[in-house]
């Protein structure tokens, strides 16, 4: 009786450790730190930052810089401007051109 009580919690363990053993502990993501002049050369990053950024924040003001995080590629961005750039950024949105779309 003892043997299959042995046996039973070296086999409860043993499955334990193998449904461990198939996962993988979340990769920690880096946030990249960038100015709003640097964003603005990457197309795609412009985009998302369009997509992703509510200009509400630019309603309070306040000394200093203002910060925006931004998801682009699999990584995180901190887009960080002065207000008045901040603000030029979002005077013009651009309209972005799908690559599905047939010109005629």
């Amino acid at each position: 009786m003892k043997n299959l009580k042995l046996v039973l919690v070296a086999a409860i363990l043993s499955v334990a450790m193998i449904s461990y053993a198939g996962q993988k502990p979340p990769q920690a993501k880096k946030v990249i730190k960038i100015t709003l002049t640097q964003a603005l050369t990457n197309p795609g990053l412009v985009r998302a930052m369009y997509d992703q950024i509510d200009p509400s924040f630019l309603k309070l003001e306040k000394p200093g810089l203002y910060s925006a995080i931004v998801t682009y590629n699999h990584n995180i961005y901190l887009v960080v401007g002065k207000r008045k750039a901040w603000l030029k950024f979002f005077v013009y949105k651009p309209i972005f051109v799908s690559k599905n779309v047939v010109h005629q």
